[in-house]
């Protein structure tokens, strides 16, 4: 498959399309189970047999991975794009608006908002030289191995009280972890009620970790671009992206699963172990990407060429996972909030994930671009042409 075409870059739309995948069966489990079934999944579901090789798969390959890669290559996208100060920030602005939009009325686990906030640090930025681009994106990725351990450390200073109250959102009891699959079982209103104070402590947390993840990610997918990685133009890069990427990143990954399972996902120290997993997911996200750079120069056909019709229209994609899972999953739908085993959100994401990339080709054909890239690039123009009197 050429690695451009038809004004774009065919790798990063097809990169997209992949990452979509990892992405999903991430997201899924926020759905199918409540959210300590994600922060710590023995509360919810006994960790073995398939269950366990299920956690295994989504913790080693899928967490933190995917989002990274799609985080380089919305860096990508906004060189690509070149657009002027007026069109960034209308830009930035509305995809604040569509994550505010889809975190409080429908899933407050919502990426938009961070990538909204995230591209913000790639305002100056997107003009700069690669070397520097780079070191801005990995000085912005570490951010979160400073605060966290700062933050943990604020709190084992607080009164054994407050800690404990802290400590509740991590560790809840039979009674609070029933509470919320009823609410999510029940009418959407009552889960739109419950779902603003998941969402506005979700915000805060995001602050903390992911939206220096995406900002670092953005940085140095702009870095891969203008230097022309993500172009096609360094072959001989992908090679080594893939083998020190996934060389790094693999060990890190098993020990991080090593460690949670050892001590059993410990609500105090859960986020310093999950330090190691946000460390292994640059690494094995470039090896990903190095892959995927390969896979689109070596391979073409009608699967390639889908996958990359569905990276055109990600953002239409991301959100239809979202309405599509609601249904699945909450009470106005079929209701089946903690009802699926863990292992059987693998093959449902997939199924999902692989009729939207079978059916991207025609939606294109359609829409031309997906329905909410339209509607996203119709307000950016309508909010930064120039006004003259």
């Amino acid at each position: 498959m050429n690695m451009t075409g038809q004004g774009r870059v065919a790798a990063i739309d097809v990169l997209r399309g992949v990452s979509l995948f990892g992405i999903f069966q991430m997201n899924v489990q926020l759905f199918a189970f409540p959210l300590a079934g994600y922060m710590r999944p023995p509360l919810v579901t006994p960790l073995h047999g398939l269950d366990l090789a299920a956690w295994l798969f989504t913790h080693v390959i899928c967490e933190f991975k995917f989002i990274t890669v799609f985080s380089m290559l919305f860096g990508a996208g906004i060189v690509l794009a070149k657009p002027d100060n007026r069109t960034f920030w209308s830009r930035q602005g509305w995809l604040l608006f569509f994550g505010l939009l889809h975190a409080y009325f429908v899933w407050f686990g919502d990426i938009l908002v961070i990538y909204a906030i995230g591209g913000a640090f790639m305002w100056k930025a997107r003009f700069w030289p690669s070397a520097k681009q780079a070191r801005y994106g990995v000085a912005l990725f570490c951010a979160p191995l400073v605060l966290v351990p700062a933050l943990e450390l604020s709190v084992a200073l607080l009164p054994a009280e407050m800690q404990k109250m802290m400590l509740e959102g991590f560790s809840p009891t039979p009674v609070m972890l029933a509470r919320e699959v009823a609410i999510n079982r029940g009418p959407w209103l009552q889960q739109l009620l419950f779902r603003f104070g998941q969402t506005s402590e979700g915000e805060l947390f995001a602050c903390l970790l992911h939206v220096w993840r995406a900002a670092g990610g953005m940085a140095i997918g702009a870095s891969l671009t203008t230097s022309g990685v993500l172009l096609g133009q360094r072959p001989e890069l992908e090679t080594k992206l893939v083998k020190w990427g996934l060389g790094i990143g693999t060990p890190l990954m098993l020990t991080s699963a090593a460690l949670l399972l050892a001590f059993d996902f410990p609500p105090s120290s859960g986020m310093s172990l999950g330090l190691v997993s946000y460390v292994a997911s640059l690494p094995m996200g470039l090896g990903f990407l190095g892959l995927g750079l390969k896979a689109v120069r070596c391979w073409s056909g009608p699967v390639l060429r889908a996958l990359a019709a569905a990276g055109r229209m990600s953002l239409t994609h991301y959100l239809s996972q979202s309405l599509i899972a609601s249904v699945i999953f909450y009470g106005f739908g079929f209701g089946l909030h903690g009802q699926l085993a863990r292992w059987q959100l693998i093959p449902l994401a997939a199924a999902i994930w692989a009729v939207q990339v079978a059916s991207s080709p025609m939606l294109e054909r359609v829409f031309v671009r997906g329905p909410f890239e339209r509607a996203w690039r119709a307000l950016v123009r309508l909010t930064s042409t120039p006004r003259h009197a």
